[in-house]
């Protein structure tokens, strides 16, 4: 009924027929919006390995979320769904300005060590510690998975693990580094990173979570509450187990057109 009288020709706002048109393209839309999702995934995967992708990671992932706001805002994607895409957009842009901070503070820490380790009067500074640096890098291991040889594995998932190429070195060069190692700046510069290293580890873990409650009530959920016995489930209150039962039932409580 609702949609008969959005599209009744009568007074209708210019919000109403943009809304129209996007309910009768909507299947389209969406399909637009589950191939950016994917892109945002590879390209974000990649870029923890390939930094030059992060910023096109992060243009794929506002795109993404401006075309969620979009079905949102008429009625063709809960608010939930957005919120997940958001959330991967701001924490894709806390990740990028993390990890350029970290390779700055990479930099500077080099450079502070080796003018400590001159005005000690060590001959060589520069090659004593760009050696220490270079000496903490995990060993060329290659892995192979059936026919297939992946070289350099540890150092790739270690920067996986890290959440980028370059934060893998800084924990390793906090650990283990030591040439020119001390005093306030070199403390202030670890300081920084270690922080910049929680930003990142804290919005990993905030998208995590966030995908993951999506995923709980659209499809965890409903999956466990079905191979359940009866015994088991009847326990559950009428309403909270068909609510559970239900992988939609989150999506749909969440879904309203602006204006609507």
């Amino acid at each position: 009924m609702r949609d008969a009288a959005d599209g009744d020709g009568f007074n209708d706002s210019a919000w109403d027929n943009f809304s129209g048109w996007v309910a009768d393209h909507a299947d389209i839309i969406k399909a637009i919006h589950s191939v950016l999702q994917k892109i945002t995934l590879a390209l974000s995967l990649l870029s923890f390995v390939f930094p030059v992708l992060a910023p096109f990671a992060l243009a794929a992932a506002a795109l993404t979320a401006g075309v969620g706001l979009v079905l949102a805002a008429t009625g063709q994607m809960s608010w939930l769904e957005f919120g997940v895409d958001l959330l991967a957009v701001a924490t894709m842009g806390v990740g990028a300005a993390a990890s350029r901070t970290i390779a700055g503070v990479m930099t500077a820490l080099k450079g502070t060590r080796v003018a400590r380790l001159a005005a000690q009067g060590s001959p060589n500074a520069l090659r004593v510690v760009t050696g220490s640096f270079n000496g903490v890098l995990k060993g060329r291991v290659a892995v192979k998975l059936g026919p297939l040889t992946v070289k350099n594995a540890p150092r790739w998932l270690e920067a996986y693990s890290a959440k980028g190429i370059t934060n893998a070195p800084f924990l390793r060069v906090v650990q283990s580094a030591k040439a020119g190692a001390g005093g306030p700046l070199d403390d202030i510069l670890l300081g920084i990173g270690k922080q910049e290293m929680a930003k990142l580890r804290l919005a990993g873990t905030v998208n995590l979570v966030a995908s993951q409650t999506d995923k709980l009530f659209s499809t965890y959920a409903p999956t466990l509450m079905n191979v359940l016995p009866e015994t088991v489930t009847d326990v559950v209150p009428d309403g909270v187990r068909d609510f559970l039962a239900d992988g939609d039932s989150l999506h749909r409580a969440t879904t309203w057109r602006i204006g609507s």
